[in-house]
C-alpha cells in the first residue's frame, strides 16, 4: 500500500514531463535501437560480467561500467547486422 502514492506520483511526473525527453540525442538514439539492445544485452553481459566484476573493485563502478558497456556493444552489433543482405530480417528496419 505504500508503493501505490509512489507509483502514482512517479507516473505522473513521467507523463507530464515526457515531452522533454525525446529532445535529447542520447535518448533518441536509444530509442532507435531499444529492442535489439533489450535482445542482445544477455548475451553481452553474460559473456562479460566476471571481467567486470574481476577488474573494478568497487560494486556500483562496475555495475555501471556493465551498463554502458552492454549498451554500447548492443547497438554496435544491431547496426553491424543491418548492413548484412538480410539483416532487415533479423534486427528491423533502423531509420
Amino acid at each position: 500500500m505504500d508503493l501505490v502514492p509512489f507509483v502514482v506520483g512517479m507516473t505522473s511526473a513521467v507523463l507530464a514531463y515526457g515531452q522533454l525527453i525525446p529532445s535529447y540525442r542520447i535518448i533518441r538514439i536509444i530509442s532507435k535501437y531499444a529492442f535489439m539492445i533489450y535482445l542482445i544485452h544477455w548475451n553481452v553481459l553474460s559473456l562479460t560480467a566476471k571481467y567486470f566484476v574481476g577488474f573494478l573493485p568497487n560494486g556500483y563502478l562496475a555495475v555501471l561500467g556493465m551498463i554502458i558497456f552492454a549498451v554500447l556493444v548492443s547497438i554496435i552489433v544491431s547496426k553491424t547486422i543491418s548492413y548484412l543482405p538480410f539483416g532487415k530480417w533479423i534486427v528491423g528496419k533502423i531509420r
